[in-house]
């Protein structure tokens, strides 16, 4: 993994802490952080009925208005 991949998960992680309450353990998200920024970049769609849901909602947190 490059450093420019390294970096925007771990900025995608740290803005979601910022602005979200995520409980439980923080490597399990950042983890998520991780699934969903490689997903982006390859570029792989998903159905929301299947069993991908909390990368979703990461997903929907990441995008969502300051």
């Amino acid at each position: 993994m490059d450093m420019k991949t390294n970096l925007d998960i771990w900025y995608s992680y740290e803005r979601i802490l910022k602005r979200y309450i995520i409980e439980g353990n923080q490597l399990h998200w950042l983890a998520v952080s991780l699934d969903v920024l490689f997903r982006r970049y390859r570029g792989i769609t998903r159905n929301d009925n299947n069993s991908i849901l909390v990368p979703h909602k990461w997903e929907s947190m990441v995008n969502s208005p300051e």
